[in-house]
């Protein structure tokens, strides 16, 4: 038979001989197998079409075999090794990118459901949308900070606008309970008044002494955001106007925080975030004049804003 005689040749070629001579010897077998295989043509009886496969298939074995064992197999192997550490390297940069994208979108979603839920009081006067709202709000801001801390992303760019997308929810809360149940604002004009002066003043201070507002996130304002939450659903969920003894609460304790927060930056000498109490304030300021370097590194370098 033909065929056998031709593949032995082929592949006493491909070990032996050189890339000119093989790439001639897969030619030649290459158009008499296409002759061969042409449907309605029968010049060789002995080699049917199924057969004719099998040499190309073979051929092209022995050529990647001979490809592999020369210089440029080495140089397709570094190329795919190169590809693959290139892809994973990619993968990393999306899921970095991902994981600090997500905390930041609760972010933003709280800031834009400040002036979304003057918009829902509006349009849908029953509480239970309101009581959505604040809930959501409520969930994002446990959630943001959750998922930045175990992702060891808590920048400082990302927890000041988590206070101030706080304050941006709050202020438009209140403005919600002003439009819905302005009598019992009016009862409390002169706890709200005190609570807004002394934030602003907190606010005002760390802007002149430090360049930027205060962010200290203490556990005595974690507090005070579940007591605003609770307090606000009461009153715009349930219509607890007058015996709204929680919304006093929240008032007096977001006074009693403004206050702490105050007395931190009146004490630390440069900026600082995420200081849990007065008593870590009182500690970092210790740590500070004795000179550390490593602590003055959370100088400002940027402005307030």
């Amino acid at each position: 038979m033909l065929h056998p005689l031709a593949l032995a040749l082929f592949l006493w070629t491909s070990l032996h001989c050189s890339d000119r001579l093989l790439s001639a010897t897969y030619y030649g077998i290459s158009l008499l197998s296409r002759f061969v295989a042409c449907t309605d043509t029968v010049v060789l009886p002995e080699w049917p079409q199924s057969e004719a496969v099998v040499i190309v298939t073979a051929t092209l074995v022995a050529l990647g075999w001979r490809f592999l064992r020369s210089n440029r197999g080495a140089a397709v192997a570094v190329f795919v090794s190169q590809g693959a550490v290139w892809g994973r390297l990619q993968a990393k940069r999306v899921h970095s990118r991902w994981k600090l994208g997500l905390p930041a979108m609760f972010v933003s979603f709280r800031a834009a459901l400040g002036p979304g839920i003057i918009v829902v009081s509006l349009v849908w006067p029953k509480g239970w949308a309101l009581t959505a709202c604040i809930g959501l709000a409520l969930l994002s801001d446990v959630l943001d900070g959750v998922l930045a801390r175990r992702w060891h992303i808590d920048t400082e760019n990302l927890r000041r606008w988590d206070t101030r997308a706080d304050t941006l929810f709050y202020v438009c809360v209140l403005v919600v309970a002003f439009l819905r149940y302005p009598a019992a604002i009016e009862r409390r004009w002169l706890l709200i008044a005190g609570l807004l002066t002394a934030e602003i003043t907190t606010q005002v201070l760390a802007i002149v002494k430090f360049g930027r507002h205060a962010s200290y996130h203490s556990v005595l304002s974690k507090i005070w955001g579940l007591l605003l939450a609770s307090s606000m659903i009461a009153l715009l969920g349930f219509g607890m106007d007058k015996d709204n003894r929680l919304l006093d609460l929240s008032i007096v304790w977001g006074f009693l925080c403004s206050l702490q927060s105050l007395a931190m930056t009146l004490l630390l000498p440069v900026w600082q975030r995420d200081v849990p109490t007065l008593f870590h304030a009182v500690r970092l300021r210790r740590q500070l004049s004795r000179g550390s370097k490593a602590h003055r590194s959370f100088a400002p370098s940027r402005p307030w804003w």
